[in-house]
């Protein structure tokens, strides 16, 4: 009997597998049927010595081997494997059939990686092979479209919008609107809350949107949900409103569930100001129902995500951290970077929020250092904000303050930006430098404000320093604008806890006099605080309650002052927190 790919007897075969198992070239491996070079020099070296017309043959016939027959001995990664090493023009199409179906095991199994590997070779031996400036466009398309999805889950963004670009320019070559319309929606990949300017995103979305019919359909539907969502920093709250509104109710006439959940995870990231929270709880429920109703994890952890946030806003704390929970445990099986991300940062702000300093500055690190390989727009100035909070804690706001001057630098109509750098120089100690940032602009500007996502971070940040250093002007504009939230938690997406509104509402009040208002505020604060083991917000409102209450000192408000500083200074010295209030000189 010949083995065809060898064309050698077998039995001959055998003796030299058994000669060289016992000279240490091969080994066997795990299942005992199967033999593996013993190193990869080795296999190289042989490589080598092949001719590349040989190694070809043998490719081809390995497939071959591998493929015929009725059980197929291989799979098909080492089928394709093969097919794809010894493509040429005559074999080119059966490799890329067999690469895709590789990539598409490969997602299957969550090894993304592997379908990247697939499909990026199924790209070049189509490019080589297959024409792909004529008849072959639309299969470059394609291709380019399904390694676009691969890069993506992959967490390799710089080459899924690369490839994009590509397939979005075939796509224009061919006159394929629908095939424009997916590279145009993919574009850009999962986008953050807040993502920055994107023009060339933009460019694409409103050249899909000329392209397709204005009638109701899927492709418009999601065109127009993206369109809201990449407007985030270039259109007003009511403007993306609109036009999530008509891609909702789009979405709803064409009686697709799965395009409802997609545009409505679309909506509330369009869309995520504080008055949008009562929103984001239904739209979480009704994304996560449809994601159990149709098995797809996917739109569950999307669902969730939306979810989870707003819950912890409301005060659910503990629905929050359960559903959190299933969100992380969901993340690890589905393995796409978006949701690993947000469950990482979740966990990083539980951690500050806690007062494990330490290990959120770890976390933090590690974070930054997995976004930068990716390529993801935002890692600068997620972890600028996950370490802010934490430096501000322990008295080290100094070191992001350059942070904070070059995102000043980058975009200075920018009040979030603003915001941070006066709250970093209070925060540092510069009461100076801080009311001459907060005299640097006009309070109608944050009145005007549009209720976005970063508008929080803005009041909060000029909240913060204008308690800081006493100011009393930027004092009355922030209280009033926290005022209609009292009761809630400030929570900057995934990225930071920045403690109840009434802790906020609490330290305004003082500067403004108002003692028989900031004890009840901070009262109430200091026991939201202590509910969530917010053990720096905890030494934080209890500190300033202190001082409240020798300021409205009534009776039996010294002696409790007395002893919520002590908790407060034991607490802070505990966590080595640094940012306590000076204590009231009658509590010196």
């Amino acid at each position: 009997m010949l083995d065809t790919t060898l064309e050698c007897r077998v039995i001959d075969l055998r003796h030299r597998l058994d000669d060289a198992t016992r000279a240490g070239v091969v080994r066997n491996v795990d299942d005992g049927q199967s033999l593996a070079f013993a190193h990869a020099v080795v296999r190289r070296a042989l490589q080598d010595e092949v001719p590349a017309a040989r190694a070809a043959d043998l490719h081809r016939r390995i497939a071959r081997a591998l493929s015929e027959g009725p059980d197929q001995r291989g799979s098909a990664a080492e089928i394709a494997h093969h097919h794809l090493q010894a493509a040429d023009a005559e074999t080119a199409e059966l490799a890329i059939r067999w690469g895709r179906t590789a990539a598409d095991q490969a997602r299957r199994e969550t090894a993304y990686e592997g379908a990247v590997w697939f499909l990026s070779r199924a790209v070049d031996v189509h490019d080589r092979f297959c024409d792909p400036g004529g008849s072959g466009r639309e299969e470059a398309c394609e291709l380019r479209l399904d390694l676009a999805d691969a890069h993506d889950r992959a967490g390799e963004f710089i080459a899924r919008d690369r490839r994009h670009l590509e397939a979005a320019q075939l796509a224009r070559d061919l006159g394929r609107t629908d095939l424009f319309t997916r590279a145009a929606v993919g574009y850009g990949g999962r986008l953050p809350a807040s993502p920055p300017r994107n023009p060339e995103a933009r460019r694409l979305l409103d050249e899909a949107l000329e392209r397709l019919p204005p009638r109701d359909s899927r492709a418009r539907a999601l065109t127009l949900a993206r369109l809201a969502h990449i407007l985030h920093a270039d259109a007003p709250h009511d403007e993306r409103r609109a036009i999530s509104d008509e891609a909702e109710a789009m979405a709803r006439r064409l009686e697709a569930p799965v395009v409802v959940a997609s545009v409505l995870v679309s909506r509330v990231l369009a869309l995520d100001g504080p008055d949008d929270v009562d929103d984001h709880l239904d739209i979480g429920a009704e994304v996560i129902r449809i994601g159990e109703q149709t098995g797809d994890s996917d739109l569950v952890l999307q669902g969730a995500r939306a979810r989870i946030h707003p819950l912890f806003v409301v005060g659910a704390h503990d629905a929050a951290r359960d559903l959190a929970q299933r969100f992380t445990d969901l993340a690890g099986t589905v393995r796409h970077p978006d949701h690993l991300r947000l469950a990482a940062m979740w966990q990083i702000m539980w951690a500050a929020l806690e007062g494990d300093l330490d290990e959120a500055d770890r976390m933090a690190d590690a974070l930054r250092q997995r976004l930068e390989v990716a390529g993801h727009s935002q890692v600068a100035v997620i972890h600028l904000m996950q370490s802010f909070v934490v430096r501000w804690f322990r008295g080290r706001l100094a070191e992001a303050e350059p942070a904070a001057d070059a995102l000043v630098a980058h975009a200075p109509e920018s009040l979030t930006w603003w915001a941070l750098r006066a709250w970093a120089a209070a925060g540092a100690g510069d009461d100076d430098g801080a009311l001459s940032w907060l005299a640097d602009r006009p309070t109608g500007d944050l009145v005007a404000a549009d209720p976005g996502y970063q508008w929080q971070i803005a009041v909060v940040g000029t909240a913060i320093a204008a308690s800081m250093v006493a100011d009393r002007r930027w004092s009355e504009v922030t209280h009033d604008l926290l005022a209609p939230y009292s009761g809630r938690n400030l929570v900057f997406g995934y990225v930071a806890y920045l403690g109840a509104v009434d802790h906020h509402l609490g330290t305004l009040s003082s500067v403004l006099g108002r003692y028989d208002e900031a004890v009840p505020h901070r009262e109430a604060a200091l026991e939201r605080h202590r509910v969530v083991s917010a053990r720096p917000w905890v030494a934080l409102s209890a500190a300033w309650l202190a001082n409240a209450l020798v300021e409205r000192d009534e009776p039996g408000d010294a002696a409790r002052a007395a002893g919520l500083l002590g908790e407060a200074v034991g607490t802070a010295t505990d966590l080595g927190l640094r940012m306590l209030p000076p204590p009231h000189p009658k509590l010196r």
